[in-house]
């Protein structure tokens, strides 16, 4: 099983961990999104930022520990299995 490395952070997220198109999709705006990405191409994790749901829609791209911890501390990601996947 291949895995993907965030160069900077020395953190695995093996594919099992991201979002599938038929698991923790929504439909915001008629396009499918989940609220955990993986750019492969930029090397970072993007999130919806929770603290601004239901009113404002957000993408924030994580890439250093610190932007990491942030998130998790001021709830911008909620939920056990998010945080977790976060965490990671």
């Amino acid at each position: 099983m291949s895995a993907f490395y965030l160069r900077r952070l020395n953190i695995i997220i093996r594919p099992i961990f991201l979002p599938r198109d038929d698991l923790n999709t929504m439909k915001i705006n008629g396009k499918l999104t989940t609220t955990l990405e993986y750019s492969t191409e930029h090397h970072y994790v993007s999130i919806i930022d929770q603290t601004l749901l239901p009113h404002q829609l957000k993408r924030i791209n994580l890439v250093t520990l610190e932007q990491f911890c942030h998130a998790i501390s001021s709830m911008q990601v909620r939920g056990a299995p998010l945080i977790g996947i976060t965490a990671a």
